[in-house]
């Protein structure tokens, strides 16, 4: 017999299989299996308690499923730690923004992959930094409108959301997961961030976007997952 994959198993980057998440007294999620294609937005959608923040914290290594399996590239993987989600290039940009607000726009978009000053030191090099965070921000064209010397503390939420994508662009992550990137944006600055993650799209950067703004949705994402209850209602085109 000769075995045949479907159209989304052959094009899969990640892919949970049977995912389950028990709490005491709490089932969050139940026998989700999805995928998600390389080098398409994916939404995610469902009302509050439908089990998209476990899911996300599931594949950031935030925590670990009760049941099932994650798969990259359709080989099993444990995400036991955020780090262990990052060596396996998965980032996550939560709604509550990872910066730090002491350090400058380059220290932020080094940390953790901070650039020694020589081989084998752990001297970190601040010529070094800022050349990377400035390299990432004229990637994301925004260059003009944020310094890499500038404290963290005086972005607004739009250039801080920047700022932790760039961190992603910073450790070459083919996986990006958004959760409600822009539920604190104004409109202009929402419009911005839609606009470098369609970029992000056509540079080949696999994207789950976590979002309750449906029409923000209908207008970015290739396909939409929705959940209700912990489980996988269905995945849609968004055509």
């Amino acid at each position: 017999m000769i075995a045949t994959h479907s159209a989304d198993e052959d094009n899969a980057i990640l892919a949970t299989e049977a995912i389950g998440k028990d709490y005491p007294g709490v089932r969050a999620l139940s026998n989700l299996s999805m995928v998600i294609r390389r080098g398409e937005v994916h939404a995610l959608v469902g009302e509050n308690g439908a089990g998209k923040s476990t899911l996300i914290r599931i594949l950031s290594g935030d925590a670990r499923p009760s049941a099932g399996r994650v798969l990259l590239e359709g080989k099993p993987i444990i995400l036991d730690t955020p780090g262990a989600a990052r060596r396996n290039g998965i980032v996550t940009i939560f709604q509550e923004l990872m910066i730090v607000p002491g350090m400058t726009v380059a220290e932020n978009i080094v940390l953790g992959n901070e650039p020694a000053s020589r081989a084998g030191r752990h001297i970190v090099s601040c010529r070094q930094a800022k050349a990377i965070a400035s390299d990432m921000l004229k990637a994301l064209d925004c260059a003009d409108e944020i310094d890499p010397g500038a404290r963290a503390s005086s972005l607004s939420t739009g250039h801080k959301q920047i700022v932790e994508i760039a961190r992603a662009l910073a450790l070459k992550a083919p996986i990006i997961i958004l959760d409600e990137p822009t539920a604190s944006l104004s409109d202009k600055e929402a419009d911005a961030l839609l606009r470098i993650l369609r970029r992000l799209r056509a540079e080949g950067t696999t994207i789950l976007y976590v979002s309750h703004r449906l029409t923000e949705v209908m207008g970015l994402a290739d396909r939409i997952t929705v959940l209700r209850r912990g489980r996988r209602v269905d995945t849609f085109e968004t055509s």
